[in-house]
């Protein structure tokens, strides 16, 4: 399966620099026994960094309920390029 912005149910759209997928991280973030996706795009609006999370299903991962976080959603100031999504730990 390949994923990008452009994919139906992925938030955002594709645009030159985001790096969608600088890092992912496949596991299970929602408990339910299913491998979720999180994937890091460092270069999204001008390096402030999005996560975008993917929930694991049956079948595998989904777009269905797909959802993106930036800096604010984490608190995070995008002063100075904070690059959000660069490392993803799990």
């Amino acid at each position: 399966m390949i994923l990008t912005q452009d994919t139906p149910g992925v938030p955002g759209a594709a645009e030159y620099n985001d790096f969608f997928g600088t890092s992912v991280l496949l596991t299970d973030m929602t408990g339910d026994g299913r491998a979720d996706l999180v994937v890091g795009a460092d270069g999204e609006n001008d390096q402030a960094g999005l996560v975008t999370f993917l929930k694991g299903a049956a079948t595998g991962i989904t777009t269905s309920g797909a959802t993106a976080y930036g800096p604010s959603g984490f608190s995070v100031s995008t002063a100075g390029a904070p690059y959000l999504g660069t490392t993803l730990v799990g």
